[in-house]
């Protein structure tokens, strides 16, 4: 969840690209072809956003593929690199500028902010950090990988206000925006788990890994509105990336949009369960014929499965790590 941070006069000017174009900013969160999106295989082939900031410096880059070198059987990102200094080379997946974390808070309204200490890294002495970790993260930086200047993944394409998208307004199959936007709720929502990165340089094998097949659901926009399927949403994972999953008790999104994240009660809130909880509780799991333990994001825990179901009127919905 790699980002570069631009301070300006008001928030909706901050930039918030991610590593490629490092040397311009700072940094937060890290060529699809056009098909049809109940196929999912692909979306986002806008490349640059209808406010991107800097459409020039932005279309310059469009398909402008990042170059790779493989180094003692480890592929890595070359430093520099084409549009950018040295990008997406550590810390691959995880949030903040690099390794670093961030140097100012984002403020997203009633949504919240993403403060310094939020996305403070824990620096464990030792040559390694310890960053948060969402399956937001990792998508935006998978994304920002194909897509250098995608959204949020260079300093010439920051659409702020397409994160919230409060009017639903923003133009959704802009490269990486749903990730990125996904990332962002994710921190917010404390959807997230840790994970510890080397943060030497170039230290990230970069290899594809396209036997790893993780679907999750994407965010259209600041509530709790996703796409109404699930997908890899045509992005390839990386060893570095395929290595990173949440362990058992982490909360992932499971939206309303996947039947199998619905618990059939009467009340202010549901739950279900598989195991060690109340009998009520686990009468609803996989009720009506439902996949309780595979709904939603599940693919990105260590199990692969969810262990517990949480539903509200108050359109709190997540599935629990098993």
């Amino acid at each position: 969840m790699a980002f570069l941070l631009r301070v300006a006069t008001a928030w909706w000017l901050l930039a918030i690209p991610s590593k490629a174009g490092r040397s311009e900013g700072m940094m937060l969160l890290q060529s699809r072809a056009p098909l049809s999106r109940v196929n999912a295989s692909a979306y986002g082939t806008e490349n640059c956003c209808a406010d991107a900031g800097y459409p020039s410096a932005c279309n310059a880059l469009h398909d402008v593929p990042f170059e790779y070198e493989n180094v003692g059987g480890i592929t890595r990102m070359k430093c520099p690199n084409r549009g950018s200094d040295c990008a997406f080379d550590h810390c691959v997946g995880g949030t903040g500028v690099d390794c670093s974390g961030v140097p100012y808070d984002l403020d997203f309204g009633v949504m919240g902010t993403i403060s310094i200490n939020l996305v403070a890294p824990q620096d464990n002495g030792d040559g390694t950090v310890t960053l948060k970790t969402s399956v937001g993260s990792i998508l935006h930086d998978l994304c920002c990988m194909e897509h250098q200047s995608g959204a949020f993944c260079h300093s010439s394409n920051y659409p702020i206000g397409a994160t919230i998208n409060a009017l639903g307004n923003a133009n959704n199959d802009c490269a990486c925006l749903m990730e990125w936007r996904k990332a962002a709720w994710n921190l917010l929502r404390g959807r997230y788990w840790l994970a510890t990165f080397t943060k030497a340089a170039q230290s990230q094998n970069l290899a594809l890994v396209p036997s790893l097949q993780r679907k999750s659901y994407l965010p259209k926009g600041s509530g709790t509105n996703y796409e109404t399927y699930k997908s890899t949403w045509g992005l390839t994972e990386r060893y570095a990336t395929s290595v990173l999953c949440a362990p058992e008790g982490t909360k992932l999104d499971c939206p309303s949009e996947d039947n199998n994240c619905k618990v059939p009660c009467v009340g202010t809130y549901c739950k279900a369960c598989a195991t060690g909880c109340a009998s009520r509780h686990r009468k609803r799991w996989n009720k009506d014929g439902r996949d309780h333990a595979h709904a939603g994001d599940s693919d990105y825990c260590c199990s692969k499965v969810f262990k517990e179901m949480y539903w509200s009127l108050a359109n709190t919905r997540y599935g629990t790590c098993g």
